[in-house]
């Protein structure tokens, strides 16, 4: 009987680690994709900036502030997942394309708030962005962006190659059958 009970707490303690050990490696994996889906985006926010204010150097003020704002976001969503891996799996749609993971209610932010004073200091300076009124060359960088821009071979470069690198964290898979 003793043999049984050894075996039984035995093989329960290997599960127990192998499944703890599986969980931490999807995580990291989970964290490492969607880690450099962000250091993409940021690096996308950064270049396609630049290229507006080298063709419109007038316009570097919005380009400059419109670009922190969605750096800033792009902050603020990271650690929203890393917040998730560690606490609540199931608010993210890991399944998904990367673009997609993350669907937050306001409840949820103010949760998350709640958990972590960085994500709450993220969630105030991207809420009081949202709420700021638009910049005077608004209309100014939307045409620029829309009439020229986008149509500069420099431009549809940079976008293909974020798009290309962005379908190829999509497609990496996190290994979820161990789980």
């Amino acid at each position: 009987m003793k043999k049984i009970i050894s075996a039984l707490i035995l093989s329960l303690v290997i599960f127990c680690f192998t499944k703890f050990s599986f969980t931490d490696e999807l995580s990291d994996c989970l964290l490492s994709k969607y880690r450099e889906y962000a250091n993409a985006q940021k690096r996308w926010q950064i270049e396609s900036t630049d290229l507006i204010k080298q063709y419109y150097p007038g316009l570097s003020e919005i380009a400059d502030i419109y670009m922190q704002d969605q750096v800033l976001h792009i902050e603020k969503n990271l650690l929203a997942v890393v917040i998730l891996l560690k606490t609540n799996q199931d608010k993210l749609n890991s399944d998904a394309n990367l673009n997609q993971w993350l669907n937050l209610t306001k409840e949820d932010e103010q949760k998350l708030a709640r958990e972590s004073t960085k994500y709450n200091e993220l969630l105030i300076i991207s809420s009081d962005a949202m709420k700021r009124p638009p910049h005077a060359d608004v209309d100014n960088l939307r045409s620029a962006m829309r009439e020229e821009i986008m149509k500069l071979p420099e431009y549809q470069q940079l976008l293909s190659a974020f798009s290309k690198h962005i379908n190829k964290l999509d497609a990496r898979v996190c290994d979820t059958s161990k789980e």
